[in-house]
């Protein structure tokens, strides 16, 4: 499996990579919006429901957990009044178990399972297996 060098994008790149990853995983059509004040919304996905699904990406790449950690219980406050059937979470930053666990714990009920929790390593492996994203995403191959 490859190993794609994610501090190389910028964070609005970054939103880009994950919206079309989880285009193809879900097969669903995603949302994703400019750079702003997003109200908690990076990407999403609206049918006849608003907010069906949300995701907030955080590229956080050689940070610690607890930086990850204190920027998500910011968000909470805007998840509460989104009230998103689903919420996902997506890190550059890499995530043990206990780190999901967390991170699940600050979300609930809007985060039902780890898998909603995208960490480095998932990224890794969904880039790997979507080969046309990863094509699309340049700055993932030049320099990995």
């Amino acid at each position: 499996m490859a190993s794609y060098e994610l501090k190389n994008l910028s964070a609005y790149d970054f939103e880009l990579l994950t919206k079309d990853l989880l285009e193809k995983e879900l097969k669903l059509p995603l949302e994703s919006f400019s750079v702003g004040k997003d109200q908690g919304i990076d990407i999403r996905y609206s049918s006849a429901k608003k907010n069906q699904i949300v995701i907030q990406c955080k590229h956080y790449i050689g940070s610690k957990l607890s930086d990850l950690l204190t920027a998500a219980t910011r968000e909470l406050p805007k998840v509460k009044l989104l009230q998103p059937e689903r919420y996902i979470l997506v890190t550059s930053l890499g995530l043990l178990p206990d780190a999901k666990d967390k991170i699940k714990e600050v979300f609930s009920p809007y985060i039902q399972s780890t898998q909603d929790i995208i960490g480095y390593e998932a990224l890794n492996d969904l880039t790997s297996k979507h080969k046309d994203v990863e094509r699309k995403h340049y700055k993932l191959w030049m320099t990995s």
